[in-house]
């Protein structure tokens, strides 16, 4: 049995344009990556949920960039199939006239 790819869902895009609404949400992170994070933020001068969220969104950005990026190339290798495609054709129906073209101009 093929397993499935887990698939991201798709972001409305109206979500996107309104940045600054949150939501409170209650998680369980490592004990070891909320003090990395602390740590870093206090670095930046932060606040580290603040620093949670721009590495959250860094990390969101780079997986919708990557997906619009894949789309485009399996667009572009579709296209390319197709016409691909539509000139094997051409050359399929083309071929008979072809022939008959070069037996009249013999005759």
């Amino acid at each position: 049995m093929k397993s499935k790819k887990n698939k991201a869902p798709e972001i409305d895009s109206s979500i996107l344009e309104n940045r600054n609404v949150k939501e409170r949400i209650t998680t369980l992170i490592d004990m070891d990556v909320v003090m990395w994070l602390r740590a870093n933020a206090e670095v930046k001068g932060l606040p580290y949920q603040t620093y949670i969220n721009m590495i959250l969104r860094e990390k969101m950005t780079e997986i919708l960039d990557n997906e619009v990026a894949l789309r485009q190339s399996r667009l572009d290798e579709m296209k390319d199939d197709i016409i691909s495609e539509v000139k094997n054709l051409l050359k399929q129906q083309l071929a008979p006239m072809r022939k008959s073209g070069t037996a009249k101009k013999r005759a």
